[in-house]
C-alpha cells in the first residue's frame, strides 16, 4: 500500500497543485487497476478524505487507487475570468496525468468519481461532462446549484453574491446539474447519490433525483439516518465503494 502526497504543474489551474494518492501496488488483484477520484467538500483539502475516514481500508481490499485533488473552494467548474478550469482539471488533466504515473486501467468501466458536498456536485458534473471517462459516479450530501445559496446572511465565501458571480458567471444554466444531465441522456454514467435524512440538502437532492429520473435517466437514491457531517460520510463511503467494485 503506497500512500503518496504529491505536487505537480497544472496547465488546467495554472500552478502547482497537491495531490493525495493511495495506491495499493501490492495489494491489487489485477492490474492496471481501477482508479476512484474523490473530491472532497467546501473549506476543505486533499487530505479530508485520508484523515476523517477509513477510505484507506475499504480501498485497499477492493484494490482500488484513490485519488484526492485540492478543489479549494471553487466548486469544481471552470473559471473564466481567472482562467482556473477545474472542470477540465478533474475531468480531463488529472485521470490523465495519474495513468502515466501509475498502472492504472484506461477503461470507463473502471475509471470512478465521487465527492461529498461541494465534491458531489463537482463529482456529478463531471461524470456528465465526461461521461466517455468516468462509469460510475457517486455523490454523498450533493451541494447542488450553490449558487442559490449565496444571497444569505450566515458569513463565509459562499454566502457573497460576489463570490457566486466569479465562479459561475451571470449565466448559471451550464453549472446546473440536471441540464448536464439532460445533454448527456443515454450516455450518462451510472449514478449513485445519498444523503442523510436529517441534511438539510436533502430536498435539493430528493429534486435532483426526481428530474433525473423524469428525464430517463436512472438513478440510485437513498436518505439512511445521518446529517451533513464525517460520521455519515465515513458510513457512505464504505457503501459507495462496496457499489464501485461489488
Amino acid at each position: 500500500m503506497a500512500s503518496i502526497t504529491l505536487s505537480f504543474h497544472s496547465e488546467a489551474l495554472e500552478r502547482t497543485v497537491p495531490l493525495r494518492a493511495l495506491v495499493p501496488l501490492e495489494d491489487a488483484p489485477r492490474v492496471p487497476m481501477p482508479a476512484l477520484y474523490l473530491l472532497h467538500g467546501l473549506y476543505g483539502s486533499e487530505q479530508d478524505w485520508f484523515q476523517y475516514t477509513r477510505v484507506m481500508l475499504w480501498a485497499r481490499a477492493k484494490g482500488l487507487a484513490v485519488f484526492c485533488p485540492a478543489g479549494e473552494n471553487g466548486f469544481y467548474v471552470n473559471q473564466a475570468d481567472t482562467g482556473e478550469a477545474y472542470m477540465r482539471y478533474v475531468g480531463e488533466e488529472l485521470p490523465a496525468f495519474t495513468r502515466r504515473l501509475f498502472p492504472l486501467s484506461s477503461r470507463r468501466e473502471d475509471t470512478f468519481i465521487a465527492g461529498l458536498s461541494m465534491g458531489g456536485y463537482g463529482a456529478l458534473n463531471a461524470g456528465l461532462t465526461y461521461p466517455e471517462t468516468f462509469g460510475k459516479v457517486a455523490a454523498l450530501s450533493a451541494a447542488l446549484r450553490p449558487w442559490k445559496r449565496m444571497d444569505k446572511p450566515q458569513g463565509g465565501c459562499v454566502q457573497r453574491p460576489a463570490y457566486a458571480r466569479a465562479l459561475f458567471g451571470q449565466d448559471t444554466e451550464p453549472w446546473d446539474t440536471l441540464t448536464l444531465a439532460r445533454q448527456c441522456g443515454a450516455r450518462a454514467p451510472e449514478l449513485w447519490l445519498s444523503c442523510g435524512a436529517q441534511d438539510d440538502l436533502l430536498e435539493e437532492n430528493i429534486a435532483l433525483v426526481n428530474g433525473l429520473r423524469q428525464a430517463g435517466i436512472p438513478a440510485y437514491f437513498d436518505q439512511p439516518p445521518g446529517a451533513h457531517n464525517w460520521d455519515f460520510w465515513d458510513r457512505e463511503i464504505q457503501r459507495v465503494i462496496d457499489w464501485l467494485m461489488p
